[in-house]
């Protein structure tokens, strides 16, 4: 979409070039002067009046409760500076804060931060969009809220939250499954275990995570927390909870993915035990 309006903007001034070339051939050395100058003045209007994005901008914090008013939210994300930076911002932190780019880059797993569940909201709108980041087209919603807020006088006032929701698309590519593994830092558990095997670990869970489809279906989220040992071949052993998601699909998941198993570690290598591991359980933003 922004693509676009470079391409039309930059075809403009292809034009506008010629124009000038061929009026520069036909003017004498006291007219270039004076043409030169008022042609720099020319070109300066000529360009702002191709700009893509509106002055002042529609998205700009004192008119984000008429664009929710008025269901203008679309249209006035194309005109938008702020919403321009905003989408690539958001999507460029996705992407790098993935789990998919921290294991590439041999940094410690990320987890998806999911957008709290605000209290009080009024009124959203979510318009869809498909961004071009780094010659990739990206799926997202922009979404924009009205919430209420009560004041120690009993008096309201509002805010208007944006935010960037991703296409499920997006968070399978770049590894935010539905069960992310982090540390149990409540447990007091040590950061991520480093080392080749801390790594075989950390990926052996990953690839093993399940949400319970009845779960899934009746938008059950939540964490476990258990704590295990590891043999010098890789068992589990003495698996226990040290948290309950207070669900027993949530915690039967866990288990069931520990239990009995064996992770592929290398004897030859420092196995870290006992292990803490806390599972979360959360859901994908609707698309």
């Amino acid at each position: 979409m922004i693509l676009q309006f470079i391409t039309l903007h930059q075809a403009k001034i292809n034009i506008f070039e010629l124009f000038l070339g061929h009026f520069f051939n036909m003017a004498t050395t006291l007219e270039k002067k004076i043409y030169h100058n008022s042609s720099i003045l020319l070109l300066l209007y000529f360009l702002a009046g191709c700009s893509h994005y509106r002055t002042p901008d529609p998205m700009r914090p004192a008119h984000l409760a008429t664009v929710l008013r008025s269901d203008s939210l679309c249209r006035s994300i194309e005109h938008s500076r702020h919403a321009s930076e905003l989408l690539a911002a958001s999507i460029n932190k996705g992407i790098t804060k993935s789990p998919t780019y921290m294991h590439d880059h041999n940094l410690p797993p990320g987890t998806y931060n999911r957008p709290s569940v605000t209290a009080n909201v009024q009124k959203e709108k979510r318009c869809k969009l498909v961004v071009t980041f780094k010659n990739e087209d990206i799926k997202v919603q922009y979404s924009l809220q009205k919430v209420a807020h009560t004041n120690e006088n009993g008096s309201l006032t509002y805010s208007y939250p944006e935010t960037i929701l991703f296409h499920d698309d997006f968070m399978k590519k770049y590894g935010y499954d539905h069960a992310v593994m982090e540390p149990d830092q409540q447990a007091g558990a040590p950061d991520r275990p480093t080392s080749e095997n801390g790594d075989r670990i950390s990926l052996w869970i990953r690839q093993h995570m399940v949400y319970p489809p009845e779960a899934r279906q009746a938008g059950i989220e939540g964490y476990t927390a258990v704590k295990f040992w590891l043999s010098r071949q890789g068992d589990i052993r003495s698996l226990r909870f040290i948290k309950s998601s207070g669900n027993i699909l949530l915690d039967n998941a866990t288990m069931n993915m520990f239990m009995g198993k064996k992770i592929p570690v290398d004897p030859r290598q420092k196995i870290p035990s006992p292990l803490n591991i806390k599972i979360n359980y959360y859901l994908a933003p609707s698309h």
